[in-house]
């Protein structure tokens, strides 16, 4: 079983009030000025700071996106490859790389997640996982037909989208979704709101805390 990341925390120490600091375990001394850390001395909530990467099974009906190599904490740089899916109403990731369609049950543990639809999607959810199901039949997605650059596991997840009759709300509702579509509506959003809790977890990785000055009148 994968080891799950710390999550981040905030805090403010007396010293410094305006001035939160980022760790991933509140430190038993303040690192601007060497000072306790406890009750007293900490003047606002120890806050929380939610993670993007979640498991794919508690995300039913959704794209699910995680480096092709490695996990994005860790390892991913933003040249690196991405790697999609789809989940089903229990959570289960269909996907396809080179050796044709998987069916991986225990999920990811460690992706960025897009809900697609709603509770009164009922249509759509009615057949959801049964036409899921059947990719892994059709000969387009059959392992000799993959390409990297052509038709890899984007272009299956687009294609599923386009079977089952899904619109995203800013598609034009006149025609199928395009990769250029699905990159631009689905994948590019999340992924760059990743980035930036990325960079901070390295950071604190790194240096053991990260200072996060306190905007004006807040």
């Amino acid at each position: 079983m994968a080891t799950r990341p710390p999550s981040i925390k905030s805090f403010a120490h007396q010293c410094h009030p305006v001035t939160r600091l980022l760790v991933f375990t509140l430190p038993a001394n303040c690192p601007l000025c060497g000072q306790k850390v406890d009750a007293s001395s900490v003047t606002s909530p120890v806050a929380q700071y939610p993670s993007p990467f979640v498991s794919s099974c508690g995300v039913p009906f959704s794209v699910v996106i995680k480096p092709t190599v490695g996990d994005f904490l860790q390892s991913y740089g933003q040249d690196d490859n991405l790697h999609t899916g789809i989940t089903t109403s229990k959570g289960t990731v269909y996907s396809y790389d080179e050796t044709g369609v998987h069916r991986e049950c225990l999920g990811w543990s460690q992706c960025l997640t897009v809900s697609l639809l709603e509770e009164y999607d009922e249509d759509l959810r009615s057949g959801w996982d049964r036409r899921l199901a059947g990719m892994d039949t059709e000969p387009e997605w059959q392992k000799e037909w993959y390409k990297d650059d052509g038709h890899n596991c984007f272009d299956f997840v687009v294609g599923f989208l386009n079977a089952i009759g899904y619109r995203h709300p800013h598609h034009n509702q006149n025609g199928p979704i395009t990769r250029e579509d699905f990159c631009r509506d689905l994948i590019m959003p999340v992924t760059c709101r990743a980035a930036g809790y990325i960079g901070i977890h390295r950071s604190i990785a790194r240096y053991g805390f990260l200072v996060e000055q306190a905007s004006k009148g807040s």
